[in-house]
């Protein structure tokens, strides 16, 4: 998915990811102008204080469908370079990707539009200082009044430290995200799920914008690799008769599904780990834990397996987890969430939390033991749905002194 940009106000800012000026560099996106006129800005890297520009991607000020771009220079003239006419069209998603060396001489930028490097109407040198490139990221406009707005739609940016080889360029060109050139790769956002830059961790501000869909994207998966960062997964992941494992030194996000059979799951983050799609494992074991924060929005279904998830952070659940003919195990050190059905067939369910444990749905527990502990201090444990089943479902629940209240189609009991 990408957003799409209105050409009036909107926008998308990031703190500064890494200076640019002087270095070489590669940027590369999807883009899907509505309209084309002079000055609409796609990618700004802005000078000190946000009130200047130091690194400029935009719609040429003479031609139509001309792709510009300009480094400023400090105590001489800036560094230009604009595409003929018509390299980019209205109504179509074409891909743009742009490298230099860092230099001011313009014949050592290259604007490649769809895979194939553009004519050039202009290429004129820098002869000053290049700005560093120190202030904030901008996605669609300019900070400092807010005006030259990109009218259209953008995806799959990213950017790298290093010039992209002819073969990294023409897999781009054909539909790969940038996760699947991480060397050098420095940003990369999400401009879906809360405009977080899976790499370097930035996270950015919404000015308006809209959700819209665009061309399928390869992402790397199944063969996944982890590195030094963070790691998404917006596709689909099948895996049959062997183990996926799964780590990141960031952030780690699941936003569709991960289907596994016969095999081991374990999946791991130094940050935040969130599972937005579904996670299906059968016969194998489930392990997820997290440094940072855990969510779990979407459906973890398990079958005959062990699902062990557990989390540094706090730990949500907001979807269901449902599991059959083996144990559950859940623990938080910070709060833990259940905000919909934990359902649980002949095994055990263990729930634990250092702070407050909710579960605003409903756990039913057949033929198996429920235990549910916080031991923080002054806060409350509730379950607040149905507990069912033969098994000590009501009695094994503990959790500090006065605090915990179960509901359920058993009793209704207070544990001093």
């Amino acid at each position: 998915m990408g957003r799409d940009f209105g050409g009036s106000t909107d926008r998308i800012d990031y703190a500064n990811v890494l200076s640019p000026g002087g270095n070489p560099q590669t940027w590369s996106f999807l883009v899907y102008p509505d309209s084309i006129a002079a000055n609409q800005y796609l990618l700004i890297v802005h000078h000190t204080g946000d009130t200047a520009t130091a690194f400029l991607i935009h719609t040429h000020s003479s031609g139509s469908g001309r792709v510009g771009v300009i480094v400023q220079n400090d105590g001489g003239s800036n560094m230009v370079v604009a595409t003929d006419n018509d390299t980019i069209a209205t109504g179509v998603w074409q891909h743009v990707l742009i490298h230099t060396d860092g230099s001011n001489t313009a014949t050592n930028l290259h604007v490649f539009v769809d895979g194939v490097e553009a004519s050039y109407n202009t290429q004129s040198d820098g002869d000053g200082t290049i700005r560093a490139g120190d202030g904030s990221w901008s996605i669609g406009g300019r900070i400092w009044d807010d005006t030259r707005n990109f009218d259209g739609r953008l995806a799959n940016l990213g950017m790298w430290n290093r010039e992209l080889t002819a073969g990294e360029i023409a897999a781009l060109a054909a539909g790969y995200a940038p996760a699947t050139i991480p060397r050098g790769l420095k940003w990369a956002p999400d401009l879906v799920r809360h405009q977080r830059d899976h790499i370097s961790g930035k996270t950015g501000t919404l000015d308006g914008t809209t959700v819209v869909a665009h061309p399928r994207t390869i992402w790397p998966v199944p063969s996944f690799k982890p590195w030094a960062g963070a790691a998404a997964i917006t596709g689909t992941l099948t895996q049959t008769l062997g183990d996926v494992s799964i780590s990141a030194a960031g952030e780690l996000d699941i936003e569709a599904t991960l289907s596994q059979t016969l095999g081991d799951d374990t999946l791991s983050a130094t940050g935040e780990l969130d599972i937005e799609g579904t996670l299906a494992q059968t016969l194998g074991g489930v392990s997820i834990s997290a440094a940072g924060e855990l969510d779990i929005e979407g459906t973890l279904a398990q079958t005959l397996g062990g699902v062990s998830i557990s989390a540094a952070g706090e730990l949500d659940i907001a979807g269901a987890l449902t599991q059959t003919l083996a144990d559950d195990a859940l623990s938080a050190t910070g709060e833990l969430d259940i905000a919909g059905t934990l359902t649980q067939t002949l095994g055990g369910v263990s729930i634990s939390a250092a702070g407050e444990l909710d579960i605003a749905g409903t756990a039913a527990i057949t033929l198996a033991d429920l235990v549910l502990a916080a031991v923080a201090t002054l806060s409350t444990t509730t379950v607040s749905g149905s507990v069912s089943g033969p098994g000590s479902a009501v009695n094994t629940v503990i959790g500090p002194r006065g605090s915990t209240t179960v509901t359920g189609p058993k009793s209704n009991s207070t544990i001093p």
